[in-house]
């Protein structure tokens, strides 16, 4: 979590969400901090053994309805939201950093699952804590989560205002992030590509927020019959 004086402020930030109280309310899907173990200037996570990732919930194997996938993407961005209301942007929201605790495969039963997974967030490596009383214009960043003679090994996609040299939103960086990573889930149904679109656009000014993404998707879930979303996604292939 930490070596010697790199990563102590992201592992406050990542302490604060994973341990009580804010590890006690389910809005936050911070996967729980278990215990810290220091080991000479590194600093050492105990955390639950989640086996699953959001990053293949739709793949080949998984036989994963489009509201398995749906119910996932709804805590992926409540999660998020909960960390912008605390001023905390992760930099790294890539679906790869979402864990789920197992897949549903509701195409394998034909039925509504009873019980749906919870999914957690991970990696705060790169993420950036803004104060209380910080007004939106100063809530910005510039350049890549890594400077200097790292920022060569960012290996992830960047988005022009990443690149530009100018400030950017990190919040808004966070939606894009997820919804880029979505790209190539197609739920065939309007209203969700809508919602994924505009998380997913290249202008900040149209993305939308955590919030609103997590309220639009939210009410059209809760819109349509449980059983309406027992389908399978159409998975297009990433270029």
């Amino acid at each position: 979590m930490a070596v010697g004086d790199d990563g102590r402020d992201q592992l406050r930030i990542w302490r604060d969400l994973a341990t009580a109280p804010h590890a006690l309310l389910s809005s936050n899907h911070t996967l729980p901090l278990v215990r810290e173990i220091n080991v000479g200037h590194m600093t050492l996570g105990v955390f639950p053994r989640v086996s699953q990732s959001l990053d293949w919930v739709y793949s080949e194997t998984p036989q994963n309805s489009v509201g398995d996938v749906l119910d996932m993407v709804l805590q992926a961005l409540e999660g998020l939201s909960f960390i912008h209301s605390l001023g905390i942007a992760h930099r790294d929201a890539f679906k790869s950093n979402f864990l789920v605790q197992f897949y549903p495969e509701s195409l394998t039963a034909g039925v509504v699952p009873a019980h749906k997974p919870r999914v957690y967030l991970i990696d705060f490596e790169q993420a950036v804590r803004f104060p209380a009383d910080c007004t939106s214009s100063e809530r910005v960043c510039t350049g890549p989560p890594y400077s200097g003679s790292i920022k060569q090994r960012y290996n992830r996609n960047c988005i022009p205002e990443m690149l530009s040299g100018e400030p950017y939103d990190p919040f808004k960086l966070d939606v894009w992030q997820l919804g880029n990573s979505l790209a190539d889930f197609d739920s065939t149904l309007e209203p969700v590509e809508s919602v994924l679109d505009c998380m997913a656009s290249m202008d900040p000014a149209c993305r939308l927020t955590a919030d609103e993404a997590l309220s639009r998707l939210r009410a059209y879930v809760e819109s349509v019959p449980p059983k309406s979303l027992l389908f399978p996604p159409v998975v297009h292939k990433r270029h």
